[in-house]
């Protein structure tokens, strides 16, 4: 007897995982599920609850830090390293994978399979918006941000299908961290 399901889950939890049950106001999201409003009530109609909440921030990179954010001796946040990337790439999967150990469903990912998760978008990443924090030369935390290619690709439909992803990588919004 079936006592227990997960999901929804697209692949693993390393990717989408779970129902938008509010933010339809938003625009999706890259890397973030976006369902239908009646997905909640589908799933709650036929006697299944959810276990927890996902939550995710809309951040806006062009306002500057907050200033409660004071300098720290021996901490030194820096840009990724795009000579570097496979190294840096790994040293992601380490903090992500000791970060999450203890987190619902969460297995490690290994080095093998985060690499191939992020080898399709090496070429396109920003090396100004993956940022490194160490303490004492060792990297504790990092945060990576990525623009919304969604919204270069809203409202244009009157594109051929062949068009929209040389349009998508022409018209990203180019966005600078100054660190």
């Amino acid at each position: 007897q079936v006592r227990i399901i997960r999901g929804p889950i697209n692949g693993i939890v390393h990717e989408e995982v779970g129902i938008l049950s509010s933010g339809f106001d938003y625009d999706p999201m890259p890397m973030m599920s976006y369902t239908p409003s009646y997905y909640a009530t589908l799933i709650e109609q036929n006697h299944y609850n959810k276990s927890m909440d996902l939550l995710a921030f809309h951040i806006d990179l062009n306002k500057e830090p907050s200033k409660d954010l004071l300098p720290v001796k021996d901490l030194l946040i820096r840009k990724l390293n795009k000579q570097k990337f496979d190294s840096e790439i790994l040293t992601i999967c380490e903090i992500i994978n000791d970060a999450f150990q203890n987190t619902w469903q969460f297995r490690s990912i290994t080095h093998e399979e985060f690499v191939s998760l992020m080898k399709p978008i090496k070429d396109i990443i920003n090396p100004d918006a993956i940022l490194f924090c160490e303490f004492e030369g060792k990297p504790i935390a990092f945060i990576a941000a990525y623009p919304n290619f969604n919204d270069n690709l809203k409202n244009k439909n009157m594109l051929p299908d062949f068009l929209r992803i040389p349009f998508l990588f022409l018209k990203t919004k180019s966005y600078k961290i100054d660190i």
